[in-house]
């Protein structure tokens, strides 16, 4: 062999080396890590909450997602509430279930009427970390503490971020 093909040679097993050293390189790495999981469901009817004073759940509106144990989890509802007139100040409540009941440990969201406008957006978050694996059903459920006539809510999303 001459000295080209020598040069040749050793510039074949560098470059052998080099991709072996590559594909080794690509199984010690770790993978890059799942993003997270975002899972969502709309209703842009308009709800009555005229008689909710008992919690009602609102229809059409839940989210099937998948977790692992240690997950966290994020629970979002928004939508709109508009007041209608009645002799009292009514108060709405908000809250999620999971799979029927509350998360632990509990919470909900109460709204009092606005004094200066009818309409009253709302955001409700609740962040936790899943202990069960497998699939879920969220929901978000109301009440009303009166008697309201026309109140109602409108354009509810309810999102669930799994990270």
């Amino acid at each position: 062999m001459g000295k080209s093909g020598k040069g040749i040679g050793i510039f074949a097993l560098l470059i052998a080396i080099g991709a072996l050293g590559l594909g080794v390189y690509q199984l010690i790495l770790p993978s890059p890590s799942e993003g997270p999981r975002i899972y969502t469901d709309t209703n842009y009817e308009q709800i009555d909450l005229s008689t909710a004073t008992i919690s009602s759940i609102i229809p059409n509106l839940n989210v099937t997602y998948s977790v692992n144990v240690g997950d966290n989890v994020l629970l979002e509802y928004s939508g709109n509430i508009f007041y209608g007139i009645s002799g009292g100040t009514p108060e709405v409540n908000i809250y999620f279930y999971v799979d029927g009941v509350p998360p632990t440990p509990y919470a909900e969201m109460e709204l009092q009427y606005p004094s200066t406008n009818r309409r009253c957006p709302v955001i409700f978050r609740y962040h936790f970390q899943e202990s069960v694996a497998g699939s879920h059903v969220v929901r978000v459920s109301t009440a009303i503490d009166v008697d309201s006539t026309g109140t109602y809510l409108i354009n509810s999303v309810l999102k669930v971020t799994v990270y």
